[in-house]
This record gives C-alpha cells, sequence and structure tokens, in this order.
C-alpha cells in the first residue's frame, strides 16, 4: 500500500472514508466537497473525481465493494495513527549513488562515464 501524501486530496478522502464509514462516490462527496480551489472555483468534475478513487484503490488505500468503496486494513490503521497524532514513520529510500550508471558533473568530454579528479 502507498498512502497519498499529506494534505492531499487522497488523504482528506481516506480521512472521510475513516470517520464514516462505507460510502458511493456521491455521497463521500457531499460530505467532503468537490475540492474547490483558486484555478478551479467548480471543483473537480465527476470524472475527475472517479480517476481519483480509482488511483486510490490501485494504491491500496480503499476496496471497491460493488458500488461502494471502504478502507482497507493498513490504511484503516495508519490513518486511525494518523487521527490519534502517533507519528509514522516512513520508509527511506536508500540514497547511495550508483556512479557506473549515473553520469557526474565533472567528467570528461571523451568519456563523461569516469570521474575528473
Amino acid at each position: 500500500m502507498k498512502y497519498p501524501t499529506a494534505n492531499s486530496r487522497g488523504e482528506k478522502v481516506l480521512r472521510t472514508f475513516f470517520k464514516h464509514g462505507p460510502m458511493t462516490i456521491y455521497q463521500s462527496t457531499e460530505i467532503h466537497g468537490d475540492f474547490a480551489s483558486l484555478r478551479a472555483p467548480a471543483g473537480m468534475s465527476h470524472d475527475q473525481l472517479v480517476e481519483l478513487y480509482a488511483e486510490l484503490v490501485e494504491r491500496g488505500c480503499l476496496i471497491r465493494d460493488g458500488i461502494k468503496y471502504k478502507l482497507s486494513t493498513r490504511a484503516w490503521d495508519r490513518t486511525k495513527l494518523l487521527e490519534e497524532g502517533v507519528p509514522v514513520l516512513e520508509v527511506a529510500q536508500p540514497r547511495a549513488r550508483n556512479i557506473f550508471t549515473e553520469p557526474m558533473l565533472n567528467f570528461f568530454r571523451r568519456s563523461p562515464w569516469l570521474v575528473a579528479l
């Protein structure tokens, strides 16, 4: 499962499902709104909301059960921890660089993969 980023539309949708339980897209839109902004004062269209929910299903945060959606178990646990204010640690990606596949900033013109000392 890949949880959405903080303060995003996906996280707001998941928090809505945490508070109110399984719902359809229309029921949840009545609660969390259409995500109106300065660039889109009318909010998101229904097609964009369907894409957002489909993305959350692909990430493993939501489970589609007929026309209703519900939180997956892992998303439920994580949202519960976030609601309680417990810091949730992310698994960090390794920061190692592979010098054999990435060009370096300081390189020779003829062989850009060699480091100039």
